[in-house]
């Protein structure tokens, strides 16, 4: 069964638009190219543009079309349109993998708490997802807080599985965090 999540989500403070390439410059500047906001991803900040570009390519508005599992939105600042972050879904048969990640200046308010718990409600009430699970860094205490707002469990310890460039060339441990109908 072929999932298709929205183009848009809307709650109070944001906006989350799948991904399209005029959000390429705000998530540079804001988000991608930040070597704090990188520390616990499984990737380096990106250096140039073009590797957001590529993101947005792979992940962005145009995967709606194709169906390819993989999805992302940005997240946007409600007022001014701004893009500070990215929230994605991975979808493979009945499972559901989530990842977030924002502008650092942005953690601490709230966001995103409001904007997975907009993600996660819609999930949940899809029928063809029974299970909804991500991986978290045993030191990010800040996205662990986020993962049990929404509603996602610790349920398991991952030794040595997680390769953050940020912190060093050696597999860390991380959380299983996991919600199933």
């Amino acid at each position: 069964m072929e999932l298709y999540p929205p183009k848009s989500f809307y709650t109070n403070r944001l906006i989350m638009e799948a991904c399209r390439i005029e959000d390429a410059q705000d998530l540079f500047s804001n988000y991608t190219s930040s070597q704090e906001a990188s520390k616990y991803l499984q990737r380096k900040p990106h250096d140039n543009i073009k590797k957001t570009e590529n993101f947005i390519k792979n992940w962005g508005a145009d995967n709606w079309d194709n169906c390819s599992g993989n999805y992302a939105w940005s997240m946007k600042k409600k007022k001014s349109g701004e893009a500070f972050g990215v929230f994605i879904l991975i979808v493979k048969s009945n499972e559901a993998e989530i990842h977030f990640g924002m502008q650092a200046t942005m953690s601490g308010q709230g966001l995103a708490t409001e904007a997975g718990l907009t993600i996660i409600e819609w999930l949940k009430n899809e029928a063809s997802i029974k299970k909804i699970s991500t991986v978290c860094d045993i030191e990010h205490k800040s996205s662990q807080n986020v993962l049990s707002k929404i509603g996602l469990k610790k349920t398991k310890l991952l030794e040595k599985t997680l390769l953050l460039p940020a912190k060093g060339n050696q597999y860390r441990d991380a959380w299983l965090y996991e919600w199933s109908k």
